[in-house]
């Protein structure tokens, strides 16, 4: 990447620190990542935005269809953020292929909601993480596919916004929500509780027997990945 940089020309003077890219651990990341992409995904090229100072991935995913083997070619966009790898890309239908709106899980300007950030695949210890990535995109593409011949969303999905969040405590605490919001001020480190004292839930079992470790998931997702919308909403809920 250093080597493009010199050849578009002295970056601008920046008091901030190098991007990922510029660093010699981000530098090896791209090769390897390059490597990857080019045997898999070959019309998807890296690129420069020099402007903004970001790298993308850039072209189209093909899939073909199993019977009639008819191929189809979606325009992609895949831009790398400043931390990356800690944090993952974000991938867009970049042709406008598919309706953006909130019932086919994209937001605005072709962004694609691949899952909510609490569920995320993106795994940055992993060397093949970005590959995996793409191989999700590719998989949103065949779903969206599939919802215009008529096949609604296939493989199910979560709830829009507040109510996918919802659907996350209960699958972690394995009960409905209402029964979830008496453990929101130990989520939300409003208070604690000691790990032998009667839990919250209020069945006379000690909190270390009983909630205490989906309290403690809950927690360690959210810090995992850095998701604070799931903060505002039990802040929303429990004021």
């Amino acid at each position: 990447m250093r080597d493009w940089l010199h050849l578009l020309g002295p970056l601008a003077k920046r008091n901030d620190p190098p991007k990922w890219f510029e660093r010699d651990d981000g530098d090896a990341r791209l090769a390897h990542d390059r490597r990857l992409i080019a045997e898999r995904y070959p019309d998807l090229k890296y690129a420069l935005n020099f402007r903004l100072q970001k790298v993308v991935l850039r072209g189209s995913i093909t899939l073909t269809e199993e019977t009639t083997r008819i191929p189809t070619r979606i325009r992609t966009r895949i831009v790398f953020q400043d931390d990356y790898p800690d944090i993952e890309p974000i991938a867009l239908d970049d042709g406008d292929h598919f309706h953006h709106i909130e019932d086919r899980h994209f937001y605005k300007q072709g962004v694609c909601c691949l899952w909510l950030p609490l569920d995320s695949q993106w795994e940055k210890e992993n060397d093949d993480t970005l590959l995996n990535f793409v191989d999700h995109v590719s998989v949103f593409f065949e779903r969206q596919l599939i919802y215009d011949a008529g096949g609604g969303w296939a493989w199910g999905e979560r709830g829009h916004g507040e109510a996918g969040y919802i659907e996350f405590l209960e699958e972690r605490f394995g009960t409905r929500y209402e029964s979830i919001e008496v453990f929101l001020p130990l989520i939300l480190d409003r208070s604690s509780i000691n790990a032998k004292a009667k839990c919250p839930c209020g069945n006379g079992r000690r909190y270390n027997a009983c909630h205490k470790q989906h309290v403690d998931d809950v927690k360690s997702a959210i810090k995992r990945h850095r998701d604070t919308s799931v903060f505002r909403l039990l802040k929303a809920v429990s004021a």
